[in-house]
C-alpha cells in the first residue's frame, strides 16, 4: 500500500489515496500501529483522500490512537497540497472538499496552502474559570473543541501534565484539545497544544491556531489577521469581523513517499 508522509508546520500525517473501499478497510484496524513512532511510520494522524461526486475529493481523518477526528486544519492543508502537487486534480490551485461534517475550500500556491475554516461555533460557551492559575481563558469549537489558556513563560510551562489534566475534565463531553499561549506583541502570539487522540503535545495544531485567532480577537480586539508561532513553524489566520471568512495559512512539506508492507497491515 503506497503512502505519503507530510509535515504541516510539524503536524505530521500519513496519507493514503483511497481508490477502492477495501483499501481503507484493510488499514483502519492498524492506524495506531502505523502512527507509532517506535514501531511504525510515525504520525499525529492518518489522512484518507477519497473520491467525491460533488466536490474535488473527500477527506477522512483519524487520530493517532485510531479514533475518528472530526476535523484537522493542518491535515486539510496537507491533503490539499497532495491533491494539487501529486494528483494534479486541477490547474488553478483552488479546491473544494468535504468532510463528514462540512465543506472546505483550499488555495494552493507552491508550498503554501490556505484553508477556509468553515466550522467556528460555541465561542466562550464553556466557562473555564474553574481552572486556576491562568490570567485569561477561552473556549471555541473550530471543527474540534478547544480550550485556550494564557500563560507566562510558555517554554517552561508543563504542557503535557496540565494539558492531560484539563483534557479529561467533565466540562468537555467529547474531550478537548488544550492550548497554552502567550502574547508576544500586537497580532503576534506563541502557542503549544496538548492534542486529544494523540494524548500528548504536538508541534502544531491548525484548528487550535484558528481557535487562538478567534480568542485573540475576542479578548484583545485583534483585527483581520494574527501570526501564531508553534513549535513546528509559523501560521497566519486572516478573518473578518464576524468570523464568516476565516483562512488558515502556512507551508506544507512532503517528507517522503513509501510503501507499507502487506504483512504489516494484512
Amino acid at each position: 500500500m503506497k503512502f505519503w508522509k507530510f509535515s504541516a508546520t510539524g503536524n505530521d500525517f500519513v496519507l493514503f489515496h483511497i481508490e477502492k473501499s477495501e483499501q481503507k478497510e484493510s488499514i483502519l484496524p492498524h492506524i495506531s500501529k502505523i502512527c507509532s513512532r517506535k514501531t511504525g511510520v510515525g504520525a499525529d494522524g492518518i489522512l484518507f483522500l477519497e473520491e467525491s461526486k460533488d466536490y474535488d475529493f473527500k477527506m477522512k481523518y483519524f487520530n493517532a490512537d485510531g479514533s475518528v477526528g472530526e476535523m484537522c486544519g493542518n491535515g486539510g492543508r496537507a491533503i490539499s497540497f497532495f491533491a494539487h502537487h501529486i494528483l494534479a486534480l486541477k490547474s488553478d490551485g483552488f479546491y473544494q472538499f468535504s468532510t463528514d461534517h462540512s465543506v472546505y475550500e483550499a488555495r494552493v500556491d507552491k508550498e503554501v496552502v490556505k484553508l477556509k475554516m468553515t466550522e467556528i461555533r460555541d465561542c466562550d460557551s464553556i466557562d473555564l474559570s474553574s481552572f486556576s492559575g491562568f490570567s485569561k481563558s477561552f473556549y471555541v469549537d473550530t471543527g474540534v473543541p478547544h480550550a485556550l489558556f494564557e500563560v507566562s513563560e510558555l517554554d517552561a510551562f508543563p504542557v503535557h501534565e496540565k494539558g492531560k489534566e484539563i483534557r479529561m475534565s467533565s466540562l468537555f463531553s467529547k474531550g478537548a484539545n488544550v492550548n497554552f499561549f502567550e502574547v508576544m506583541k500586537n497580532q503576534y502570539l506563541r502557542m503549544r497544544t496538548f492534542e486529544r487522540g494523540v494524548e500528548g503535545e504536538t508541534l502544531s495544531c491548525g484548528t487550535g491556531v484558528t481557535a487562538l485567532a478567534v480568542a485573540a480577537a475576542k479578548i484583545y480586539g485583534f483585527q483581520e489577521q494574527v501570526f501564531i508561532e508553534t513549535r513546528g513553524g509559523n501560521l497566519e489566520v486572516h478573518f473578518d469581523q464576524d468570523f464568516q471568512d476565516v483562512w488558515l495559512s502556512g507551508p506544507v512539506d512532503l517528507v517522503y513517499t513509501a510503501e507499507l508492507s502487506k504483512h504489516f497491515y494484512g
